[in-house]
């Protein structure tokens, strides 16, 4: 029996790769309310509890790089998350960042890198790649841009104007390395005098127009640990299916197939429907005649 089940799992799986518009089928009411409700990662250092449109995604303890998706999620796919030494960790493209802070109203979050979450320390930290953002997030209006240049040669900088910039823990010799914040650079800073430039966003205490250059320098490690905001847009940035659901107070409700195909319902407090929670109809309901 177990074998033929294994079996009718494969077939269906492959119809689905094979004609990705089939529906996937829907949970119970069980199933849907459990991956629609709240969590925690069960901290006391981050016992905040986390709501749509975030959600829970099983981390493989087996691959730190693997994630195992749940068989249905609520909510929106940028905002997956899931916990890691009691903390709510986002994975973006850019390396890990502990989510420290979540406003629902103004839908923004405040995070910062795994890099620098742990080392409170702070002993001459740099950020190791640029960070971009996803088609739905956005930096918010507090952000600013710190600009990092590495192993810069003297030689092409002249190193007496821009010394406050420098950074001395990252310097050595006849090369040097330089922080600066906002849109201003230097137009000598280039690829060509500089082995490496990483850009990262920032919030400063007051904003960026109150700190000089040689105070970002001197606060650096502060300002990395202090991390930075982000808003989410409404929607699941732009999704049609999830606009119409959430326009009549619904959830976003995603099936997750074998290869990664999703199917949409909208759950609506006690049940899922095929598109929005007045549509008349329970998505997936064959207990009701036709």
């Amino acid at each position: 029996m177990s074998t033929m089940r294994s079996h009718l799992r494969l077939i269906f799986s492959l119809l689905l790769f094979i004609f990705p518009d089939a529906t996937l089928p829907s949970p119970g009411t069980a199933g849907a309310a459990s991956s629609c409700g709240p969590f925690n990662c069960g901290s006391d250092n981050a016992s905040e509890i986390i709501r749509y449109p975030f959600w829970l995604a099983t981390k493989n303890e087996s691959d730190h790089q693997a994630e195992l998706l749940p068989a249905s999620y609520c909510g929106y796919s940028e905002l997956k998350l899931h916990c890691k030494d009691g903390w709510p960790i986002l994975p973006l493209p850019e390396g890990d960042y502990v989510v420290t802070k979540i406003n629902y109203t103004s839908r923004s979050f405040s995070l910062i890198s795994t890099d620098f979450f742990l080392d409170w320390a702070g002993s001459c930290l740099r950020p190791l790649r640029n960070f971009t953002v996803g088609s739905n997030l956005s930096k918010a209006p507090a952000d600013s841009t710190l600009t990092f240049f590495f192993n810069c040669s003297d030689e092409l900088i002249d190193n007496v104007i821009y010394q406050e910039a420098r950074i001395p823990c990252l310097s050595s010799g006849s090369q040097g390395s330089y922080v600066f914040m906002g849109d201003e650079i230097p137009k000598n800073f280039t690829r060509g005098a500089c082995q490496e430039i990483v850009a990262v966003p920032a919030v400063s205490p007051g904003g960026p127009e109150t700190m000089n250059i040689s105070e970002i320098a001197e606060e650096l490690d502060g300002i990395l640990q202090r991390g930075f905001d982000l808003l989410w847009a409404p929607a699941a940035g732009g999704d049609d299916r999830c606009r119409s659901c959430e326009e009549t107070q619904g959830k976003c409700w995603y099936g997750v197939g074998g290869f990664g195909e999703r199917s949409f319902a909208c759950f609506c407090g006690v049940e899922l429907h095929e598109s929005h929670c007045n549509d008349g109809g329970a998505a997936g309901d064959t207990s009701k005649s036709t």
